[in-house]
């Protein structure tokens, strides 16, 4: 089991080295550039502790695997403040977060094992989950219901699980189990890897509004997706009702009072300050939007 778990993770890290080129193309002209760095470091630290933890006592690989599960979650932190013009500042409230959820694992270092408060521990699967449903609704939500249950097998002993023997037995097993607490996380990364690979769906038989709009919803999740769905429809509000956003796109009002050329103008000029906050002027005009005092 030692060696299939060392085959796993560097597997898993010859993986991440071959997707951070496809990565920094997905995220080029956005300010997620900071979290895509973020979901490197985090999944390679995550695979070297685990190559590192083989055949270490288990105090030791109690507190890597802790460390590396609560390390994950910060790719998707980023990601929530990932709106400029404060993206870098943003990081550094991660770390904050990061260091605030590691503080048990001192008690390691002492000889003791790793406790959470009860409200520490629902925190934490709250963190978890939410990540989880950033991107369930989105194309990546195969990748991330991986990466999820990788984090929940790093973490599973910290969970406040419910009164049900059938989960108490799995979360036994898994803490007898070392070697599976650390290979199972490796072969659902490598699975998540394998999907983000295909990146983005194809588009380009979609307008420019929808080819910007879920592009920005996909690569943003849910949670900026919302909020910039709820400012595109109050656009569309105040012109009668000549648009609104749906998750899936754009619908066009037939027979609202503002004319198609108001219309797409209004959009275009809504949808631009929007997503000018989160991406480049080079990310739009791949997507048909020309430059702010240009027509579209």
């Amino acid at each position: 089991m030692a060696m299939a778990s060392v085959v796993v993770w560097c597997s898993c890290l010859a993986g991440l080295l071959i997707w951070r080129r496809r990565l920094w193309t997905l995220v080029a002209d956005t300010t997620l550039i900071g979290p895509a760095i973020w979901a490197v470091v985090a999944w390679s630290v995550a695979g070297l502790s685990s190559l590192l933890l083989v055949g270490q006592p288990s105090s030791n690989r109690e507190i890597g695997m802790y460390l590396a599960g609560c390390l994950t979650l910060c790719p998707t932190l980023a990601v929530w403040g990932a709106r400029r013009p404060h993206q870098v500042a943003w990081n550094w409230i991660v770390i904050s977060l990061w260091c605030v959820l590691v503080l048990p694992a001192g008690a390691a270092f002492l000889g003791r094992p790793i406790q959470l408060h009860v409200a520490r521990q629902w925190f934490l699967i709250a963190l978890v989950v939410l990540t989880w449903l950033n991107y369930l609704p989105t194309a990546f939500r195969w990748s991330h219901t991986a990466l999820m249950a990788a984090q929940a097998i790093f973490l599973a002993p910290y969970f406040p699980w419910p009164d049900l023997m059938l989960v108490q037995e799995a979360v036994r097993q898994l803490q007898g189990s070392s070697e599976g607490r650390s290979i199972l996380p490796g072969i659902l990364l490598l699975a998540a890897i394998w999907v983000l690979q295909r990146g983005l769906p194809d588009r380009a038989q979609r307008s420019r509004f929808d080819r910007a709009w879920l592009d920005y919803r996909d690569l943003f999740g849910t949670l900026w997706a919302l909020r910039a769905g709820e400012r595109v429809n109050a656009v569309g509000r105040s012109l009668g009702g000549a648009f609104r956003l749906h998750w899936g796109g754009f619908e066009w009002a037939a027979g609202a009072p503002a004319s198609e050329g108001e219309r797409n103008e209004a959009c275009a000029i809504c949808l631009r300050g929007i997503l000018r906050r989160f991406v480049d002027q080079e990310w739009l005009a791949s997507r048909g939007f020309a430059s702010d005092g240009e027509g579209d």
